[in-house]
């Protein structure tokens, strides 16, 4: 539904459809984030995390679960940084000092295949 809205608003073209659909249903059924893209949890997309000192930082999905684990997926292009597992840590850390108890946090790369690393 959203891809096909994606079209219809211009903002992908019609020849990307099948491209888009196969890697994103890579990233749904990946065995790493089985537990996740669950419709029971509470899904927050691209909210700004606000820190003491006024800095923002905007973690690309947070998961949180029935249970009241807490997940963090930042989506990357590319090839693994060092400065992107520290990115997510600190995103970790920012929800832990808001009460979270964060279970897992991932770096998922969106490339030809998609490749999860668990932080």
């Amino acid at each position: 539904f959203v891809i096909q809205e994606a079209i219809s608003e211009g903002l992908l073209p019609k020849s990307q459809q099948s491209v888009i659909e196969a890697v994103l249903e890579k990233v749904v059924s990946h065995e790493a984030l089985s537990n996740l893209y669950n419709p029971e949890n509470i899904v927050y997309c691209e909210r700004a995390l606000l820190t003491e000192d006024g800095n923002t930082f905007i973690p690309d999905r947070i998961e949180i679960s029935p249970e009241n684990n807490t997940s963090i997926i930042d989506y990357k292009t590319g090839i693994p940084q060092e400065n992107h597992k520290y990115q997510i840590e600190n995103y970790g850390a920012l929800l832990s000092q808001m009460g979270h108890t964060v279970q897992n946090k991932f770096l998922v790369y969106l490339n030809e295949d998609v490749d999860v690393l668990t932080v």
